[in-house]
């Protein structure tokens, strides 16, 4: 795939609202933080499977390993003639102790090569379930064979990164060792071992040439890896936003004189209408709309056999709606509506549709003609409950709706204000449904990485308004200090629950905070009580929860990029359009590589769907571009961990939680003005 040759491609929507990175997130790996106070942040018996001390030989090869790289920059440096000759015996020495490690399971294998691979492969795989077994409180290491047997999962992982011919089949190694899932990797940085989690989106043992590791492009990050790409630093700055509210400034409400009014005229009352979508998200726009002014009253439509029978899912339950926001639903301006036989009435009387699907838009626009609230929490190719389209259909739905969006129209009637690679002229295609051409639409997607992937596929930019939660009946109280909550996203995240289960064994018995596990519908004033939130994003890459936390000032722990590059980011491309997900490979590629509408000249240099790349430095700086545009990676407030010695002692840092929550206090106050300001202009 050839490089843009305009490096302004690598810029964002919103850099001119970007100011320092966070200060608390290291995109080059700290050393493991095992140790506080002089006293131990894990169990005694987790620093032994995950550094293999209980092998003389492991950790003699360990302890080289850092001592090499610490000595030299990185191991590619020692490895792969780096260091001009002056590290060629400790090179020597090296290869040779990997030798020696591996050499007892290969003498142990058929002569026969396809059957060696095979046996290793699933002695590999026996070993790391044991392992894992270990990790997660299951067994005891003294029940297993793994000091007999000398196995050392991230030795041998470290091995099949930087030594490809010592072992059979090393991707494979590499696939068994981290998972299929990547839950296994998440411990990696909790380790010893001089081994990055992105080490393992690079080219392992390409011909001619060794394993560039993520460390080694730290070292030549002001050159490239290829005479045609940009300086890689360009790509290692997430931003850090002054506000999350149309960021991208393509509003009215922070453009100053000679932008014209959004929807509406002031009236004086307003019907908006809308039925009952995704908890979170009707919640939030409903309550929005009710804190802008009492001239405005909201109406929900609500399935009674959905309220009824599916209480617990999020979607289509006001009832639900009602216990986690009571005084939402108590409001006199809000009316749930549960009489479907009545509904074409209350939406032929609305002034205004707020819907959250593009079908939904397009019935509701076509057939009733009153102007069109869209606010979009949906993903790249997912037009409906997470599932993917790999047809691409419903894409001129979303172009119909763009080209009817006020500050589209706005910004092609004045062309100056069109932001760059952004298209001048509405779609010329012919429509069997089709919107009245001055019907109003406006359209806004829930974070900024959403906002991008539109403009991908479409050609046209839309605001991104970071969702407020007026609906939230309190503000986190945090007197509960002994206590941290912990999201276990109603039980659907099996890395996640791997995670805690490990955090919770792994920790010192008298460590003086525990985990408080969410049941899926803890309340949120319950939640306010704790001390902060550890949150390990699942499903939906982005989370309504993460916003709902932090509106109600609860100090936030994430996982470092690292981290998050794999959960959710990786594994939810590859389950919705990649190799995990059931998609044929002319589907995939369909994902991959989606319609280009006409006229347009995409400024991406990768494609969105960065599982689909074949693995080395260019699906990582793919992945990196990408990334950048999540918001978990934009706050100052939010608290990044790289390893559970981490996560551990910054949960017990009380001077800088009160001051995570000071900073949230101030940050929602301003947050939620703007907000306002966006959605009532």
């Amino acid at each position: 795939m050839a490089w843009a040759e305009d490096p302004r491609t690598l810029e964002l929507p919103f850099a001119h609202l970007a100011v320092d990175g966070l200060a608390n997130f290291s995109w080059r790996p700290r050393q493991p933080l095992h140790w506080t106070n002089g006293e131990l942040l894990l169990r005694k018996e987790f620093l032994e499977i995950l550094d293999c001390t209980y092998s003389a030989d492991w950790t003699f090869f360990r302890k080289s390993l850092r001592k090499a790289a610490h000595r030299f920059g990185s191991l590619d440096h020692v490895l792969h003639g780096g260091c001009g000759g002056v590290c060629a015996l400790e090179a020597y020495h090296l290869r040779s102790m990997a030798d020696h490690l591996v050499m007892p399971f290969r003498q142990s294998l058929s002569d026969d090569p396809e059957e060696a691979r095979r046996d290793f492969r699933l002695w590999t795989k026996g070993m790391t379930e044991q392992w894992m077994n270990i990790l997660t409180g299951n067994v005891e290491l003294h029940e297993t064979v793994i000091v007999e047997e000398r196995y050392c999962a991230f030795g041998i992982l470290t091995i099949a990164i930087h030594f490809p011919n010592q072992i059979f089949a090393s991707a494979d190694v590499c696939q068994i060792i981290t998972g299929g899932e990547a839950r296994h990797l998440h411990f990696l940085t909790s380790s010893s071992w001089p081994l990055d989690p992105f080490d393992l989106h690079l080219d392992i043992g390409k011909a001619g040439a060794g394993p560039l590791s993520m460390r080694e492009i730290f070292r030549n990050r002001s050159t490239t890896w290829r005479s045609d790409g940009p300086d890689l630093g360009l790509l290692l700055r997430p931003p850090l936003l002054r506000t999350a509210i149309d960021p991208q400034r393509l509003g009215c409400a922070f453009a100053g004189a000679g932008c014209p009014t959004a929807v509406l005229q002031q009236e004086a009352s307003l019907l908006v209408t809308t039925e009952m979508a995704h908890l979170a998200l009707t919640m939030e726009m409903a309550s929005l709309l009710l804190a802008i002014g009492p001239e405005i009253k909201v109406t929900v439509m609500c399935r009674a056999a959905l309220s009824q029978d599916k209480l617990s899912q999020t979607e289509g339950s006001c009832p639900l709606m009602c216990r986690l926001a009571p005084s939402l639903c108590k409001s006199d301006s809000l009316t749930l509506d549960y009489h479907e036989s009545g509904w074409r009435e209350v939406y032929e009387s609305a002034d205004v549709h707020l819907c959250f699907s593009y079908n939904t838009c397009m019935e509701l626009g076509s057939k009733y003609s009153k102007p069109i609230l869209t606010y979009d929490g949906r993903q790249y190719a997912c037009p409906w409950k997470g599932l993917p389209d790999a047809s691409w259909r419903y894409l001129d739905d979303v172009i119909h709706l763009l080209d009817q969006d006020v500050y589209v129209r706005q910004r092609r009637r004045q062309s100056s204000r069109l932001r760059r690679g952004e298209l001048a002229e509405p779609s010329a295609v012919a429509r069997e449904r089709a919107l009245a051409d001055d019907l109003p639409v406006l359209f806004a997607a829930t974070d900024p990485w959403h906002a991008e992937a539109l403009f991908f596929l479409t050609g046209r930019r839309v605001p991104s308004v970071r969702p407020s939660s007026f609906y939230i009946p309190c503000v986190a109280k945090r007197e509960l200090q002994e206590l941290v909550y912990w999201h276990d996203d109603r039980g659907r995240c099996i890395a996640c629950y791997v995670f805690q289960r490990f955090l919770d064994s792994a920790k010192r018995d008298d460590f003086p905070i525990r985990l408080m596990v969410g049941a899926g519908e803890q309340s949120f004033c319950n939640i306010g009580r704790t001390r902060a939130m550890v949150l390990i994003p699942h499903g939906n890459v982005m989370q309504m929860f993460f916003y709902e936390a932090a509106n109600m000032g609860l100090p936030i722990f994430l996982p470092d990029l690292r981290f998050l590059a794999r959960q959710p980011y990786l594994w939810w491309l590859s389950r919705m359009g990649g190799t995990d997900s059931s998609l044929t490979a002319a589907e995939r590629d369909n994902l991959t590589h989606p319609p280009i509408p006409a006229g347009f000249s995409r400024p991406h240099p990768f494609p969105f769907m960065v599982a689909n790349m074949d693995a080395g430095p260019e699906k990582l700086a793919g992945m990196l571009y990408w990334l950048r545009l999540l918001p978990y990676l934009h706050f100052s407030w939010t608290r990044h961990f790289e390893s559970i010695p981490d996560l551990l002692y910054g949960i017990m840092q009380t001077d800088d939680l009160d001051q995570v929550a000071t900073e949230l206090r101030r940050f929602v106050a301003k947050e939620r003005v703007q907000s306002l300001a966006f959605w009532r202009d």
